[in-house]
This record gives structure tokens, C-alpha cells and sequence, in this order.
């Protein structure tokens, strides 16, 4: 018999307060007249912000582009992320790549006029631990490594003995998650990542909606205690949105039963495809944990405090707003207890204008 714990956030909106700016890059030069996608933002030496992005040229060529503030007082550029300086003074990049159908992730050394120090972004030791991200493309998921980053000789060296990606633990999200950045939040000491998740839609149905896509949950995101494995868990300050709560206490399920969980807005999936992963646990520990968020089409799952995520899109055409209903089931061939069940229906999110920067 197995005990499980769930923390449920339903709502049209489970997020944090957002606010409104107007596009920074506008895409009219030869080097990304065609679109650009994502990139990185590096603090260089004297606090000056500089974004590095991929841009769409003339002959519709990728390349990487670089974009300077004209005011430097602009406090919407910040926080570094990907680019590093080296012990030798050199500033290093990673810039994904593929040679046939092997993906590639090519160390690029940037050499910057006038520089000679800058922003230190690591501690060399023994106890610290790297981590190299990688976003692929073919298959559209994360995949991260942990290992060690030797700057002298840089190279990096991966802990997993398996690199093919049969092993779970090296993926981020176990869903619809791709395309994640990150950067770290230095107030309160901690790193937090989203992810972009795509429609399930067909292309036309984006065209005619006018987008595709969205961006998931801020995650905060930290090193288990084992130093295996990274543990992800929505960022504390989407708890500031709960509103109704509704609970329930030690319900078991047998076989397929269900049960109907009442009094809060829901959203019901009537997109068939299945998302799941397998990892172990101590045989000596009875109780699983899940926190789900359910928004209109997406639902984002963090199983045993964070350790899994799974992410997945929903598109429900009948039953919506009060016609929708949400249940716990198992289709498990043993009972299970819940050992309790936390809901909240989540307030709307607040837009804000963006003010003026001078």
C-alpha cells in the first residue's frame, strides 16, 4: 500500500505578476531580418549587460549576433548566465551545434577590446559541481550532465556512464519542455529556469491563433543531496496566488477507483497522450508526493519533491469552466491511500505597463 501526498493549483493563471515591455531587438538589419531566437545575457567588466542571440540573415543563415544597451542605467538587462571567464582571462561561450545527426556543443573564446578582468562566475574546487544543459532539437527535450569543468584543459567530464539518453536521469522534464534558460537570482541566493512548451496543435491552427507556445512555471532549481541528480520545484512566490483550498484526508483508492475532487474550478484532459517516466525509490519509503499546476492547457507535475517533472499539454473542447471537473483515480493492481490532498483554485495574475526608463 502505498500512501500518496498532492498539492493541486488550478486557475487560468499560475504565475507570478507580470508587466509589459516593448521589444527590445527590433529585427531590421541584414543579420536577423529574418527572425531571431533565443540567446544569453553576460554581464561584461564595468557592469555593462550585453545580450548574444541567434539571428536569421538575408540568406536565411543562423548566426550569433550581439546586442549593446543604449542606456547602461536600463535596469531590464542583467543577471549572467551562460558566457564564463576563464582563470586565463578568457571569456568562453557554448553555441549548440550538429554534424549530421550528432549534436555538438562548441566552446567559443570571445575576445572583448580593452577587457582584463571581469565578473568571477564560479568557485574551482573539489565540492563544486557543473552542470552542461543541452537542449535537442530532433527529439525536442533538455537533457543535462552532471559532471566537472577542468578550465585549464577545458573539458568537461560527465559523471553518467550513459550518454545515449536511455538514462532518465538526464532529463530535465520528462514532457513538453524545450529551449529552457536560466539565470540566478542572487537576492535570494537561488537559480530558477523555464522552459518553452510547444503546441500539440497542427501549424495552422498556431497561424490562425497567432502563436505557439508558451512559457512554463518559473522553476527553481538546486542540487540533490546525493549529488546525482537536480531537483526542480515551482519558485515560492506562485504560492502568493493561492485562493480557495479544499482537502482531503486519508481517501483510498482500490484498483480503479475514483474519486471526484469538489468545490474548486478545474480543467479536464481530453488529450489522450500519456507522459510518464520510471525512477526508484527506498523500498523502506511508503509515501509519494506530486504537486501538480493546471492551467487551461497545460499541466505541470513535480513527483517526490521535485526530483521528476513532467510537463504536458491539454486541450479541452467540452468540459471547461463549470463544466469541468477534477478526480484522483488509480489504475494501479494494488490500493493506494492518500494520505492527504491539498487543492487551491489560483488568483488571476496582474499585468502591469511598463514605466518609463530614462
Amino acid at each position: 500500500m502505498v500512501a500518496f501526498i498532492l498539492q493541486i493549483q488550478m486557475d487560468q493563471c499560475t504565475a507570478k505578476e507580470f508587466t509589459t515591455f516593448s521589444t527590445n531587438i527590433t529585427l531590421c538589419e541584414s543579420y536577423d531580418i529574418n527572425d531571431c531566437y533565443s540567446g544569453l545575457i553576460t554581464t561584461l567588466p564595468g557592469e555593462k549587460p550585453v545580450i548574444m542571440y541567434t539571428g536569421n540573415d538575408t540568406n536565411k543563415h543562423q548566426i550569433q549576433n550581439l546586442a549593446m544597451p543604449k542606456n547602461l542605467s536600463d535596469p531590464c538587462l542583467r543577471d549572467i548566465t551562460i558566457a564564463w571567464q576563464g582563470v586565463d582571462g578568457k571569456w568562453g561561450v557554448n553555441i549548440g551545434a550538429k554534424n549530421g545527426d550528432d549534436g555538438k556543443a562548441l566552446l567559443y573564446h570571445i575576445y572583448i577590446s580593452g577587457s582584463k578582468s571581469g565578473v568571477d562566475t564560479s568557485v574551482q574546487n573539489s565540492s563544486v559541481k557543473h552542470v552542461l544543459e543541452m537542449s535537442y532539437q530532433n527529439k525536442q527535450l533538455e537533457y543535462n550532465f552532471l559532471g566537472e569543468y577542468f578550465p585549464d584543459q577545458e573539458k568537461f567530464t560527465p559523471d553518467a556512464d550513459d550518454l545515449e539518453g536511455t538514462n532518465l536521469n538526464l532529463l530535465l522534464d520528462h514532457g513538453m519542455f524545450y529551449a529552457s534558460k536560466s539565470f540566478f537570482n542572487y537576492a535570494k541566493n537561488r537559480r530558477i529556469l523555464w522552459g518553452w512548451s510547444k503546441e500539440c496543435e497542427s501549424t495552422q491552427d498556431d497561424y490562425e491563433k497567432g502563436w505557439a507556445g508558451l512559457q512554463s512555471i518559473p522553476r527553481q532549481v538546486w542540487l540533490h543531496k546525493s549529488g546525482k541528480w537536480l531537483m526542480q520545484w515551482p519558485i515560492e512566490e506562485v504560492e502568493k496566488l493561492r485562493d480557495k483550498q479544499v482537502s482531503i484526508m486519508r481517501e483510498k483508492l482500490v484498483g480503479e477507483s475514483t474519486i471526484e475532487v469538489s468545490g474548486i474550478p478545474a480543467s479536464q484532459d481530453l488529450d489522450k497522450t500519456l507522459y510518464g517516466t520510471i525512477f526508484g525509490i527506498d523500498p523502506n519509503v511508503k509515501t509519494i508526493s506530486l504537486r501538480s499546476l493546471i492551467d487551461r492547457s497545460i499541466i505541470e507535475s513535480f513527483g517526490e519533491k521535485g526530483r521528476i517533472c513532467i510537463t504536458s499539454r491539454v486541450y479541452p473542447s467540452l468540459v471547461i469552466d463549470k463544466d469541468a471537473h477534477l478526480y484522483v483515480f488509480s489504475n494501479g493492481s494494488q490500493s493506494a491511500v492518500i494520505f492527504e490532498l491539498n487543492a487551491w483554485s489560483m488568483k488571476q495574475a496582474e499585468f502591469g505597463q511598463e514605466e518609463s526608463i530614462i
